[in-house]
């Protein structure tokens, strides 16, 4: 978790950081979900928000040590703000429940982009 709050503390304007399975922090989510892909195509990348890195560092990386439950990863995709956060919680999911929970959250996202460009 040092790591985490490393790359906070070398970009303080980041609020978020996407972590791949392997532990590697990326700033951008696209390159996060890219080197998942080519390293460990069967993990996800996780968002880690400066808030968890700097308050919650403990109980961060000790739920990063054992898988999340269906739960915790639903709530994960509810806290997501965009496509591309939700897209990345996804990534390798096979829980029929989250799924449904990520698709539902796309379609908000989306049905809300469209209101506020109205």
């Amino acid at each position: 978790m040092d790591k985490h709050k490393e790359v906070f503390e070398a970009n303080p304007n980041v609020n978020q950081i996407y972590v791949t399975t392997d532990g590697v922090p990326f700033l951008d989510g696209h390159r996060a979900k890219l080197h998942q892909r080519n390293t460990h195509p069967e993990g996800r990348v996780e968002v880690v928000h400066k808030v968890e890195a700097t308050s919650l560092a403990e109980s961060v990386e000790a739920t990063s040590e054992v898988k999340k439950t269906a739960e915790a990863r639903i709530a994960d995709i509810n806290a997501a703000t965009t496509v591309e956060e939700v897209d990345i919680l996804l990534n390798g999911e096979k829980a029929k429940t989250v799924i449904a929970a990520g698709e539902a959250k796309i379609e908000e996202i989306n049905k809300k982009d469209k209101e506020d460009k109205k």
